[in-house]
């Protein structure tokens, strides 16, 4: 991604193939598809090409700014900016994913 240099077409492309994900997979009345263990094994193939897009950009894109505001190009710099986005999603795991939910018993 660094050789073409378009962080922001990258996190388009992820997002059109989430797009299109939820549109094969979700029940939409305008596709008359019926759920097939082909299309759902394409469909999570398509996701997985989204979400590893969106991450990639947008680690670029915080190392472009980071680099910008002075700090130096090391593996110093890069354990931060990776270090930052592993703590964000695991802030989001702990609030919202592991919300309790009632018993059952």
């Amino acid at each position: 991604m660094d050789k073409i240099g378009r962080p922001i077409a990258f996190s388009m492309l992820g997002n059109f193939c989430f797009l299109l994900t939820f549109l094969f997979i979700g029940p939409v009345p305008f596709l008359p598809l019926a759920a097939s263990k082909g299309l759902i094994q394409g469909m999570m193939a398509v996701a997985g090409v989204a979400y590893a897009s969106l991450v990639v950009s947008s680690f670029s894109r915080a190392q472009k700014r980071v680099l910008e505001m002075g700090f130096s190009d090391d593996i110093h710099t890069y354990v931060m900016i990776s270090g930052q986005g592993t703590k964000g999603s695991s802030k989001y795991e702990l609030l919202f994913a592991r919300a309790p939910q009632p018993s059952l018993f």
